[in-house]
């Protein structure tokens, strides 16, 4: 896709900004379907506290394996990587109550 690619982006090449947003957005959308499916797979994770809890220890234990094989760790990371979490949790509730709503009506 062109808007992941460095000259997609429409920025000079080696831009600062233009490298931040695909670290931002590479970050979230690679965790947005685990937080979508993670509720649809366990039931008894479908809460956004739960969502959170594994979230948090997934992306925490992705950067610890990092640092010990010599890669760079951020906390950066950490967080947008769990806002992916909420957000497909989010998406998942959502399509959750339209259905609901759909099969009342």
């Amino acid at each position: 896709m062109k808007w992941f690619t460095r000259q997609g982006i429409g920025l000079e090449e080696g831009d600062a900004f233009d490298a931040s947003m695909l670290n931002l957005l590479g970050n979230m959308t690679l965790f947005m379907p685990l937080g979508f499916l993670i509720p649809i797979l366990r039931k008894r994770c479908r809460t956004l506290r739960k969502v959170l809890v594994i979230g948090i220890a997934v992306s925490g234990f992705i950067e610890i394996v990092q640092y010990f094989i010599g890669r760079s760790t951020d906390i950066d990371d950490v967080i947008l990587n769990v806002l992916g979490w909420i957000i497909g949790f989010a998406v998942h509730k959502f399509i959750v109550n339209m259905v609901n709503h759909q099969k009342i009506n």
